[in-house]
């Protein structure tokens, strides 16, 4: 019992000091901190690492299901691109128009050093199937809100889409269904 109260009083003090300093016009009860205790993982901003970890890296999906993204442990292509998207997006840069209005689903975006557009022709950035004998894969999905980072990079997941960046050079992109664009 004690080490629970501990552990709660602490979650409710950083919860309480990180509000304070957020700006938020919101009153905090204690009825809140009880529920974001309760559900860490449903929390904006806070996920664990191993929740989305596979046998070749970390695979999450956007809330739709739409775009699937990885952190690699064997870097893709040349440039080395350890960290990258894939789903149906649009428009097409100039130079994926052949390849994306052929296969729609071989649109990827990935991050190293720089970030650039691929076509692929499966799923690099999907990982394996979540379950034994099942058709898809993508890992669990990152909450809206919420960002994955490791190997200096991180990846936030928004409303329509996600967007990835090295955390060093602050190169990146961002993709969603109706749009991409690297930077």
């Amino acid at each position: 019992m004690r080490i629970s109260t501990m552990v709660f009083a602490s979650t409710s003090a950083a919860f309480l000091a990180l509000t304070a300093c957020s700006g938020f016009d919101r009153t905090i009860n204690s009825d809140d901190v009880a529920n974001m205790a309760a559900h860490p993982a449903l929390r904006p901003g806070v996920v664990d690492r191993l929740t989305y970890r596979a046998e070749d890296g970390y695979y999450f999906q956007t809330a739709d299901h739409s775009i699937t993204c990885g952190f690699l442990d064997q870097p893709l292509g040349q440039p080395r691109r350890p960290v990258g998207c894939q789903g149906v997006t649009w428009p097409a840069p100039p130079e994926m128009q052949a390849c994306w209005s052929i296969d729609p689903s071989a649109a990827a975006v990935a991050v190293g050093d720089s970030a650039g557009y691929l076509c692929v022709n499966r799923g690099y950035f999907a990982g394996s199937p979540m379950e034994s004998g099942a058709d898809t894969s993508g890992g669990p999905v990152l909450p809206v809100g919420s960002s994955l980072s490791m190997q200096g990079f991180t990846c936030l997941a928004q409303p329509d889409g996600v967007t990835c960046r090295n955390d060093v050079n602050g190169r990146g992109f961002e993709m969603t269904p109706e749009r991409n664009r690297v930077f």
